[in-house]
């Protein structure tokens, strides 16, 4: 299958301005093969991929929860009463009873698009029933960066005071930090339709910068679990070369917010990046 380098990808403000007409939509509106994606902006680049790949097989729907935050003006609303009226709206639960594939991370606290079938009112008592149902890994909050540590310590101790250096103590504390928020996403990863991707995030992590920030990640992250979705649940026909090009597609997060790599860093987690090491700022 040909595959062209698409000139724009679709962002997060695309996904955004289209919730005030219901819900972001693309592939083939005629098809009655469905995907309906729900997730935050590490989702955005699977949406691009599937897009790149389904050859007009697919209508494709996605939803971003974490923008009802917000009402058109951009001003901050209550959350929980914009996802009621979502509850209500037939575009939305029409798309749930619609879908045929339902591609999501994980949500407990955002009312209908909860995924915890626990949760009462959650997406599945609102009429979803896709027959392939996968969950994907959730890279949020997963601070593990000396930089990213350090400048939430020093806001979080609202210490006037410049930090001049570190004792053995906080050295501890900081790698510490880092580790447990590694251990904690190989964890998540076996509670989703990727427990394997544990075992490659550990193989992987040090050779390629695979997170930009605590809740960013990059093309080394979501291609190969695009790749690895595709081969266990979708089964689009692309080959080799079809993802060799997708790496040279934009890294939506690769322009902004990208924590840098420190000596500190490289120390710590023996980090074997391709980039320069920059000076930590205190």
């Amino acid at each position: 299958m040909e595959f062209r380098i698409p000139r724009i990808m679709i962002n997060t403000i695309d996904i955004k301005r289209k919730r005030f007409d219901g819900l972001f939509q693309c592939g083939n509106p005629n098809s009655k093969e469905v995907v309906f994606m729900m997730g935050s902006c590490r989702g955005v680049p699977h949406l691009n991929f599937l897009n790149a790949a389904h050859n007009g097989r697919f209508k494709i729907y996605y939803i971003d929860p974490h923008d009802y935050h917000w009402d058109a003006a951009n001003n901050l609303v209550d959350l929980h009463a914009a996802i009621d009226r979502a509850a209500q709206d037939t575009r939305i639960t029409d798309a749930f009873k619609s879908a045929t594939i339902f591609i999501h991370e994980h949500y407990g606290n955002y009312g209908c698009f909860n995924t915890d079938r626990t949760a009462p009112g959650n997406i599945y008592d609102h009429g979803m029933a896709a027959p392939l149902d996968i969950c994907l890994p959730n890279f949020h909050g997963k601070f593990i960066l000396f930089q990213e540590i350090v400048t939430q310590e020093i806001l979080a101790s609202q210490n006037p005071e410049p930090v001049k250096g570190f004792s053995p103590e906080m050295m501890d504390f900081i790698v510490g930090i880092g580790r447990k928020s590694i251990h904690d996403f190989k964890e998540m990863c076996a509670l989703t339709s990727f427990p394997e991707f544990a075992g490659y995030f550990e193989a992987n992590m040090r050779r390629h910068r695979m997170f930009f920030s605590n809740n960013h990640v990059s093309h080394h992250f979501t291609i190969p679990l695009f790749r690895l979705m595709n081969e266990k649940f979708l089964g689009l026909p692309v080959d080799q070369a079809f993802y060799d090009r997708l790496y040279q597609t934009p890294d939506l997060y690769a322009s902004h917010g990208v924590v840098p790599l420190t000596k500190y860093d490289v120390e710590a987690h023996g980090w074997e990046w391709d980039e320069p090491l920059q000076e930590l700022k205190l």
